[in-house]
């Protein structure tokens, strides 16, 4: 995958905030399920790590939604629009568009 293309993005905010915190500058992505804040410092080496992300959305998206998501091979965009159908009923594979690649399983949530 190219840089910054990860599907993980997908379940946060699109217009991530590039600010400082405690004098080091950072991007600020916020989670569509819950809104919180998670920070990406810009002065470490693993900058471009999305590891933060995906540990935060294994626990409040599920880790079966993630692999759902990584497993569709759909853009960001048609990504993004799942993840807000299902905080809508539950249900992410429903949201993949015709023509995607379905993952083998789905993931519906029982409320």
């Amino acid at each position: 995958m190219k840089k910054g293309s990860s599907l993980i993005y997908a379940l946060f905010g699109s217009d991530p905030k590039a600010h400082y915190v405690d004098k080091r500058p950072c991007i600020t992505f916020a989670c569509l399920k819950c809104k919180v804040e998670l920070h990406r410092f810009l002065d470490t080496r693993d900058r471009s790590s999305t590891g933060n992300l995906a540990k935060h959305a294994n626990k409040c998206w599920g880790h079966e939604v993630v692999q759902d998501l990584n497993d569709s091979r759909q853009t960001r965009e048609d990504a993004r629009r799942a993840a807000k159908g299902f905080l809508r009923d539950s249900n992410i594979t429903r949201f993949f568009p015709d023509g995607v690649e379905h993952p083998k399983k789905s993931c519906v949530i029982q409320p």
